[in-house]
């Protein structure tokens, strides 16, 4: 319906440039700390990879990925019914990317990345109950994307992106919700936006806050409450706005 999703969760078929596979099934609590430095000779080659499935019932992981001149790359996968996932990647010049796959009833989800003159990439996957879900990216002279899937009951899922303009796609962010409660937020500050919002459930609450230059903001909702605000501050913004369902209100800001 517009939100494309790119699904990245190939467990089975891992191979890390330099690093080893980890999968963990069952266990119930797991804190990885991945603190990998490289020098320049040595990172043109290096990749920090953390892998982690767990399939239980009170799910906690936490992943930290730091370098420089380097790819940081943390997948995980949960099922069951806790489910809390926490991934930090930072690096200079280090392209960060986090898949996040949870299927139960909790369902709560938190990335952060940071770096300079890199891709902050991003994408969360979550069915069941709960589902809640955030990424936060911050950059100069790199690009953030990032895109949330929610199919679900509660749902709410926020994106905050600051990034520097770079070939005018500094931020791209994207939420699609399917359920029943839907919040969604996307923020961005910078240069070279793209947010897109899609709504198909009940209650259908989208906000979408732009600020700065180059600005695309779109947002659909397919349901029953549908209300929505979308704030643009800033040269060369446009929107587009469909609603479809029973008690549509809207605000508009651009200045």
């Amino acid at each position: 319906m517009g939100v494309e999703w790119r699904p990245s969760f190939p467990f089975d078929h891992l191979q890390p440039k330099n690093g080893a596979t980890t999968m963990l099934p069952k266990s119930p609590l797991l804190i990885l700390l991945a603190f990998l430095w490289h020098s320049p000779a040595a990172a043109q080659t290096s990749e920090n990879l953390s892998a982690i499935e767990q399939i239980g019932t009170e799910h906690s992981a936490e992943v930290e990925q730091h370098g420089t001149a380097n790819a940081n790359d943390a997948r995980l996968r949960q099922s069951g019914v806790g489910n809390r996932i926490s991934v930090r990647q930072q690096g200079s010049e280090s392209d960060n990317e986090a898949s996040i796959d949870q299927d139960g009833a909790g369902n709560e989800a938190k990335v952060a990345q940071s770096g300079t003159a890199n891709v902050n990439d991003a994408e969360l996957s979550q069915s069941g109950a709960g589902n809640i879900a955030s990424v936060e990216q911050t950059g100069s002279g790199g690009i953030n994307l990032a895109a949330i899937l929610q199919q679900g009951n509660l749902n709410t899922a926020v994106i905050k992106q600051q990034a520097m303009a770079h070939s005018l796609q500094g931020n791209s962010a994207s939420i699609s919700q399917t359920g029943d409660d839907n919040l969604a937020e996307i923020e961005q500050d910078g240069s070279g936006h793209n947010a897109e919002i899609e709504q198909d459930g009940t209650g259908n609450q989208g906000r979408i806050k732009q600020s700065d230059a180059d600005q695309k903001a779109i947002l659909k909702q397919f349901g029953d409450n549908n209300a929505w605000t979308i704030e643009q501050s800033g040269p060369v913004g446009g929107l587009i706005v469909e609603q479809f369902g029973s008690g549509g209100a809207m605000t508009i800001s651009q200045f």
